[in-house]
């Protein structure tokens, strides 16, 4: 994001700089997205309100069902998974006016009984993390993806693209893999983790912990203000 901004002029480079590894609050990986501090009853409830059965394999997202989020690619990609009957789509949060979704795709996630569309959810997202297996953010723009950090605290692999924001928010091969707008790489890549079980999730919690708790942010927030 830093070079970014210097090479488009936003302001000199002398007068610019990145907190940490560039995330604007950090994530609170010790009380709230910990894996090991979850109620386990309440993932069962909501494993029961969104018929999800314990072994499916759950590809997730959260944020804003838009265009500009590459919800397109990724209801492509996953219409074309094979041997995928135990598959689901995750997805959470609302449909929106601006950059809306095409009519066609929209009602296919309202209708297809493999796509669970949860609408706004106000908090209790480490729950719905605690539903998926593979967190997939297919973004055209970001400034830094908090749910792909969110969800590597979660012990989640994740897919993303290499655009601003998203290149720096995983470790390439190690927390997750990165992909493209083409729903067919995103199909290879999916399969790469739900048949090969490439990226070990706990990799990706430790690698968030070191360079995005919060903790450690607000310490440099704190250093920059004295």
């Amino acid at each position: 994001v830093l070079k970014r901004s210097i090479e488009d002029r936003l302001a000199p480079a002398n007068k610019q700089i990145v907190l940490g590894h560039g995330t604007c609050g950090g994530i609170d990986t010790e009380f709230k997205f910990n894996p090991a501090l979850v109620d386990r009853q309440k993932v069962a409830d909501l494993r029961k309100r969104w018929g999800i059965k314990e072994s499916d394999f759950v590809i997730g997202y959260s944020g804003r069902l838009v265009r500009d989020k590459g919800i397109i690619s990724l209801v492509r990609a996953f219409d074309m998974l094979e041997d995928a009957d135990d598959c689901k789509l995750l997805l959470v949060g609302m449909f929106e006016v601006r950059d809306a979704l095409p009519e066609d795709v929209k009602e296919r996630i309202e209708n297809d009984p493999r796509i669970i569309y949860t609408g706004f959810v106000n908090g209790g997202m480490e729950y719905y993390y605690s539903l998926m297996n593979l967190y997939v953010l297919p973004s055209y723009r970001e400034g830094f993806p908090t749910g792909v950090l969110e969800s590597q605290a979660m012990e989640l692999p994740v897919l993303t693209t290499r655009v601003t924001g998203c290149c720096d928010a995983i470790c390439d091969g190690r927390s997750g893999l990165f992909i493209t707008h083409d729903p067919e790489d995103i199909v290879e890549k999916i399969d790469e983790i739900r048949l090969k079980h490439r990226i070990d999730g706990k990799f990706g919690r430790e690698w968030v912990k070191e360079y995005f708790d919060c903790r450690k942010v607000w310490c440099e927030i704190e250093k920059l203000y004295k």
